[in-house]
């Protein structure tokens, strides 16, 4: 079941799904209409999500209706699916994002190193 946002918890299980690059308008449509369809069609499950910086889909999940392994798997299929369409990465364990000034910037864990050594 969607809900908004407002009415998740605080402990709500968070899973982020970081994009390779800056999500077009077109394609931001098209990601916030198919989640929006699979999260309603899960009436078990209490979900909300939203969209940061054009770049990060955040899913919540109430502590009080966690995913099944068989939804989670399904989840994670459908995030795999816009990877597929839109040609980019959303589950990507080797990068670090952060921001910079109004940018979000993104590098693999060892450039990120090397940049906090050098200040």
């Amino acid at each position: 079941m969607l809900v908004d946002k407002k009415e998740i918890s605080d402990e709500a299980r968070l899973m982020i799904y970081p994009a390779s690059r800056k999500l077009y308008p077109d394609e931001l449509k098209v990601i916030e209409e198919n989640l929006s369809v699979f999260l309603m069609e899960e009436p078990d499950v209490i979900f909300a999500f939203e969209v940061k910086y054009e770049r990060f889909l955040i899913v919540f999940v109430s502590e009080k209706t966690p995913l099944s392994i068989n939804q989670n798997d399904a989840l994670v299929n459908l995030i795999r699916s816009f990877e597929d369409k839109f040609k980019i990465s959303l589950i990507d364990k080797v990068k670090v994002f952060f921001k910079q000034g109004l940018y979000v910037q993104a590098k693999e864990v060892p450039d990120f190193k090397k940049m906090i050594k050098q200040g």
